[in-house]
């Protein structure tokens, strides 16, 4: 009875054996399974006849030929192989890869791969977004300069996204460049304008007349203030300019009497003379009636020296 008993328990222990072996192998055939869709575990027989249809040499750049690396995945057929190539295949397709064409690249392997970028087949395909300033109006743009970056950009393979956001960027750096510099020149144009004191509006007056005159742009007007030699000496160069105006043409600024006759300035000269106010203005030095008057008074002097 003991005997049979300890019969029972050795084989109750083999049982428990098998069991645990059996378990662990059926462990290691699913992780098998989960580490390559598609795949068989080996079962340590001899692999399938399809194998010998596999090359047998291991080409450069790989560590395994063609015919191990199936077996060391365990394929137990055709299927199962093309079941995980084709797994394969969709998950680089949709990770977004593109191939970087090499050295000795074909024309059609280059030019699909410009494609996929997004480079444009032609540089007209390259655009500027319009530029407007504050009150509405198009900025004007350099076209010779973009034509020449698009050009140069298509030449290297810039997509027409990075290419057209870099362009646009360098725009509107150069416009808040530019209306900076404007807001700096006509603050100092203030202060130099303050420094005229109770002349201050004539001598706006002057050089409104005179760029009017003149025919200068606020283009014109812009550059010239910024010359080296600063914008307050522009300002009293036009006011000088505008000096020898009528005082009908600083008040209205409507008609262009530039290089005023002698016998226009003698009439000025008589008209001031007849008026007691103005009359009275003169003979006080400093006054804007005394410096006219000396200014009517060159004219005449000048032309009868001539």
């Amino acid at each position: 009875m003991d005997l049979g008993s300890e019969t029972n328990d050795a084989g109750n222990i083999n049982d428990l054996l098998g069991g645990d072996a059996g378990a662990a192998t059926g462990a290691v055939g699913d992780a098998g399974g989960a580490a390559d869709p598609g795949a068989g575990g080996s079962d340590g027989g001899a692999p399938p006849d399809w194998y010998g249809s596999l090359s047998a040499e291991t080409i450069e750049g790989e560590t395994a030929s063609n015919r191990d690396y199936v077996q060391a995945k365990g394929f137990k057929d055709l299927d199962g192989l093309v079941k995980a190539y084709r797994h394969a295949e969709k998950g680089l397709h949709e990770s977004g890869r593109i191939k970087v064409p090499g050295e000795g690249a074909t024309a059609q392997e280059i030019a699909e791969y410009r494609a996929a970028i997004g480079v444009p087949e032609t540089v007209d395909g390259y655009t500027v977004p319009e530029f407007k300033d504050a009150a509405g109006n198009p900025i004007p743009v350099n076209t010779d300069l973009t034509a020449r970056i698009f050009a140069k950009a298509h030449e290297l393979g810039g997509s027409k996204a990075l290419v057209e956001q870099l362009v646009a960027s360098e725009i509107e750096a150069q416009i808040a460049e530019h209306d900076a510099a404007i807001k700096e020149l006509q603050a100092e144009a203030n202060a130099h304008i303050a420094k005229w004191g109770g002349e201050k509006d004539q001598g706006i007056a002057q050089v409104n007349a005179a760029l009017k005159d003149l025919g200068f742009t606020k283009q014109d007007v812009d550059h010239m203030r910024a010359m080296p030699s600063g914008v307050g000496k522009f300002l009293d160069a036009m006011r000088k300019v505008g000096s020898n105006f009528t005082e009908d043409t600083l008040i209205k600024g409507d008609r262009q009497t530039f290089g005023m006759t002698p016998e226009q300035a003698k009439a000025e000269l008589d008209a001031m003379q007849k008026d007691p106010a103005i009359a009275a203005k003169i003979m006080v030095p400093g006054t804007e009636e005394r410096i006219k008057r000396e200014r009517l008074l060159d004219i005449v002097a000048n032309a009868k020296a001539v």
